[in-house]
């Protein structure tokens, strides 16, 4: 004989119900435990690119303070070789005025020189007055070559200071571009884990939900079969109240 229940479910029936309800919501569980398991696993990624997103962000500050440096020590450099330019240019206008005092002195000599003794008596009036101008115009000429000399060795100075200083440029000059390279390197990475790092958090995000979405219809089934239950207790004693508690039958 096939008892039945208020709502016209009989005994087999309400277990049969339960039994699927079960299933399901093992199978529930199982996916609960899946996506509780991914969502970890998002979210320890998540964490992973916010941290590396965060040392590129640092690096490029770094790169950006470095750059900075760089041009300003360019800057100071350029100075540096302008400055030498102009000491370069004024070395050569004196060593061009000392030559042009050594020709005149020369000329003089040989002017003197050239001249006759009947010449020279009549232009001094002792012939000591003469050889003593010729003294000082010898001591004129070496003074003026002694000082063409030193202003070529201060000029092969200047060349070679700015020689040093212009490798010094190139090659911060060099060290600029590889720090805009490294940079440039780096905003692409920064913009890539920025991008990996949304794709990863909607992921979080979308996982979350059908994590919800599962607990929510898993409380909703177990409250279902806690009902059937109760059916059961009344088909098989209708004299016994429902009881909220779990397991079949209690």
């Amino acid at each position: 004989v096939c008892t039945y229940n208020a709502y016209g479910a009989t005994e087999s029936e309400l277990r049969a119900r339960m039994e699927a309800q079960q299933k399901e919501i093992l199978q529930l569980e199982a996916e609960i435990a899946a996506y509780q398991k991914t969502l970890s696993e998002t979210s320890a990624q998540s964490k992973t690119l916010q941290q590396e997103v965060l040392r590129i962000e640092t690096q490029l500050k770094k790169l950006n303070s470095d750059m900075r440096l760089t041009k300003n020590r360019i800057a100071a450099t350029e100075l540096q070789i302008e400055d030498l330019d102009g000491n370069i240019a004024e070395n050569e206008s004196n060593m061009e005025a000392q030559r042009r005092a050594l020709a005149e002195t020369l000329q003089t000599v040989y002017q003197t020189d050239g001249s006759s003794l009947i010449e020279v008596m009549l232009e001094n009036e002792y012939i000591s007055d003469f050889f003593g101008k010729l003294e000082d115009i010898q001591r004129l000429e070496q003074s003026i070559h002694d000082d063409l000399m030193s202003l070529r060795e201060l000029k092969t100075l200047l060349q070679n200071e700015r020689a040093d200083r212009t490798q010094q440029k190139d090659s911060l000059s060099q060290l600029n571009r590889e720090l805009e390279s490294r940079r440039s390197i780096e905003e692409d990475a920064k913009q890539s884990k920025k991008i990996l790092l949304t794709v990863t958090k909607n992921e979080e995000t979308r996982y979350q939900q059908l994590l919800r979405e599962r607990e929510t219809k898993r409380e909703a089934m177990l409250a279902e079969t806690q009902r059937i239950e109760d059916q059961l207790r009344q088909l098989i004693n209708p004299s016994a109240l429902p009881e909220s508690r779990g397991g079949v039958l209690g």
